[in-house]
């Protein structure tokens, strides 16, 4: 399993760090702005990929301790992974260990690579990380941010599963490249300028790719619904920047 080796994508991985290791033990994870990766003690896959712009420590530190003293599920802030990783741990008994590496990138360079990092995990493991994209146990609810104070939990023996506890959708594999019709296996619609004017479609859980000569956007921002793409983009500086639509009879969008 590559993305458990200390050498994952050239990376200069820490060791796994259990998160209930003592002050001295944790000092292992990086205290620069970087990457880190989440697992269930024992099992083979990982809960969870992120970035960081403040030190990797802080940010993994902050968390482990959340988890560890929490009854109550966690608010969806300052961490939006906590609640998951805490509704996995309370139905399941996961306990957590991290892993962490220094990245000198700015947020798009970090955004970048985390992106990177979720897709080869997807092509190596064949599905999603289980807290990453919104996913979540699928008999508990999510808390809201702690300014909406609606606590979530365990969903009761008559209520519907969460539907972000679907099974993750295959990865896609490698064909074409970003600008092709027919890029990923999918089939693209023809590229449209946004300050033309343009009728947008059905509000559909769809992806969509922007091109452009000055357009310096962060992958991750380009995986994001296809509700009104012309709103999304509208406004941004430069001209030449185009968008593309899937397909209606295309794969759902994966998750």
């Amino acid at each position: 399993m590559d993305y458990f080796s200390p050498l994952w994508q050239a990376l200069p991985w820490s060791p796994w760090i259990p998160f209930t290791a003592d002050k001295h033990e944790f000092r292992d994870i990086p205290r620069e702005p970087g990457l880190y990766r989440i697992r269930p003690v024992g099992k083979n896959f990982l809960m969870y990929i992120g970035e960081t712009r403040r030190t990797v420590h802080e940010r993994l530190n902050e968390l482990r301790l959340t988890l560890n003293r929490s009854e109550l599920m966690p608010w969806n802030d300052p961490h939006t992974a906590a609640p998951s990783l805490w509704a996995w741990k309370d139905a399941e008994g996961f306990e957590y260990e991290c892993s962490g590496a220094p990245l000198d990138a700015d947020i798009n360079g970090r955004r970048g690579m985390e992106c990177f990092l979720l897709y080869r995990y997807r092509q190596e493991r064949g599905e999603s990380t289980l807290c990453n994209f919104g996913r979540f146990h699928p008999r508990y609810r999510k808390s809201t941010n702690r300014k909406e104070k609606l606590r979530g939990g365990k969903l009761e023996a008559d209520q519907k599963d969460n539907p972000a506890g679907g099974t993750s959708y295959p990865p896609l594999h490698p064909a074409g490249k970003p600008g092709d019709p027919d890029w990923m296996g999918l089939s693209w619609s023809t590229g449209k300028n946004p300050y033309c004017s343009y009728r947008p479609g059905p509000v559909c859980p769809d992806r969509y790719w922007l091109t452009g000569d000055h357009l310096h956007r962060p992958v991750r921002e380009l995986c994001k619904p296809v509700a009104r793409p012309q709103q999304e983009i509208m406004g941004r500086e430069g001209t030449g920047i185009f968008f593309s639509q899937r397909g209606e009879n295309d794969p759902p969008a994966p998750t």
